[in-house]
């Protein structure tokens, strides 16, 4: 929970997150956000409910495999995101 009470950002939020030995990892959760501004679209948005899951493998000792699919639902838009990346570790 974090509220800034001068400026009316407040959020509440919870994660589930399961790991399955030292090379896969899985989480879930949701947040509500009172405000939301988006730096990289400069959109701002109300009542904000935003969803998540995201699953973390590490295929080799050196490399990390990533996916996520976040859903954002507020007053003036929904989001829908679906993130896939590689880390590669020397």
């Amino acid at each position: 929970f974090w509220d800034a009470d001068a400026d009316r950002f407040t959020s509440i939020g919870g994660d589930f997150t399961q790991s399955w030995g030292k090379e896969l990892r899985a989480s879930a959760g949701t947040a509500f956000e009172l405000f939301h501004y988006d730096p990289i679209t400069q959109l701002e948005n109300e009542n904000v409910q935003v969803s998540y899951v995201k699953l973390t493998w590490k295929a080799t000792h050196d490399l990390r495999l990533r996916g996520s699919f976040d859903f954002e639902d507020g007053d003036s838009r929904q989001y829908s995101r679906l993130g896939l990346s590689a880390r590669i570790d020397f």
